[in-house]
């Protein structure tokens, strides 16, 4: 997002969060600092650095690990890349949540379809909204979720693929980050990159 600043200049806001994940392999995530931003938290999971990216390294069914960028409307963004074939791979985006572990997730599913969900602070998710999605494994997929006020919009690879509303958390969230469930498959069933996240 730019701000015009008069005679034809642009001023670029600055991004809230940056993580490209250049670290040393087997360098732990959780309390390290990104490139930009506030230091990981993780929630659940046991979060790596490898050569390619980041990545849950263990077979949680739940893995989340987010930073704090504060309450505002932002853009977030992360690369995926899944690593193995299975019907039940889940990897994707939290956003606006809070300390209580609540939070709306949107996750690329590999039973071919993109999802957003409620999250409680018990861990229990509802949808609020899908859509049909040809997941091949092996492709990078670029996720990228919007968040104004309370509505969403979800891209994939640059492409809209639906919109929502949702008041669950409100604007009083102010964790982002990522979530894997691996379903038991294995710790290279997914791999993050190039987490972004601007106003």
């Amino acid at each position: 997002m730019s701000l015009l600043l008069g005679a034809g200049h642009m001023a670029r806001l600055k991004r809230l969060a940056q993580d490209f994940f250049s670290a040393s392999s087997g360098t732990a995530i959780d309390g390290r600092t990104p490139d930009i931003g506030a230091a990981w938290v993780a929630s659940s999971g046991t979060w790596i650095i490898d050569s390619s990216g980041a990545r849950n390294n263990g077979t949680n069914a739940d893995a989340i690990i987010t930073i704090n960028v504060g309450r505002t409307d932002y853009d977030a963004s992360v690369h995926l890349t899944s690593g193995i074939s299975s019907a039940s791979l889940f990897a994707g985006l939290i956003v606006r949540g809070d300390s209580d572990g609540r939070a709306i997730l949107v996750e690329i599913e590999s039973d071919d379809d993109i999802a957003a969900y409620t999250r409680t602070s018990l861990g229990a998710y509802t949808v609020i909204s899908s859509v049909a999605f040809n997941f091949t494994s092996g492709n990078d997929y670029v996720l990228r979720v919007t968040c104004q006020s309370s509505n969403f919009q979800v891209f994939v690879n640059g492409t809209s693929q639906f919109e929502f509303v949702s008041d669950f958390v409100g604007t009083s969230g102010p964790r982002v980050g990522m979530r894997m469930d691996t379903q038991g498959a294995g710790t290279s069933a997914y791999l993050f990159d190039r987490f972004e996240v601007d106003p």
